[in-house]
């Protein structure tokens, strides 16, 4: 599952779907903030597949509260978020009509400190389309509610 941000491009170019609606992407048809709660509830809707969301850091900050939720609910669901300190896409969008944006910087939290406040478990991905396959795969087969980042 996808959010909405620069990173469904990567999704939809890379992404192999095995099986029809195997992979989400809202295309702009929803708000920053889908994955988190939409992956908690494809996990719901199909508990014995394994589900994961990729989103931007800004979108996973908008219902960051749901990561209770997920613990609550006992998910089974990873949750990759793409860090770059702002609304990337936002901004480029605004470079790109008005020669400049607006200021869409922010700061986020500790993730580790995050992930253990909320009983997930964490794990940073290193660069490169390898690292985060084998962070995938690890954390596909690993415990329940892994948060990479």
């Amino acid at each position: 599952m996808s959010a909405v941000g620069a990173h469904r491009m990567w999704i939809a170019r890379y992404y192999r779907c095995h099986g029809p609606n195997t992979c989400l992407i809202p295309n702009g048809f929803c708000s920053l903030g889908f994955a988190l709660p939409g992956v908690i509830a494809a996990n719901l809707v199909f508990p014995k597949r394994k589900v994961m969301a990729i989103g931007g850091d800004a979108g996973f900050m908008m219902n960051v509260q749901n990561m209770e939720t997920a613990r609550r609910l006992n998910s089974d669901i990873t949750v990759m978020v793409w860090e770059d300190n702002a609304c990337g896409l936002i901004a480029r969008k605004q470079e790109n009509e008005f020669g400049r944006h607006t200021d869409l910087a922010f700061g986020n939290p500790d993730w580790m400190q995050l992930a253990q406040a909320f009983g997930w478990h964490r794990h940073p991905v290193a660069v490169g389309a390898h690292a985060v396959r084998e962070s995938v795969r690890y954390n596909s087969i690993r415990a329940q509610r892994a948060l990479l980042q």
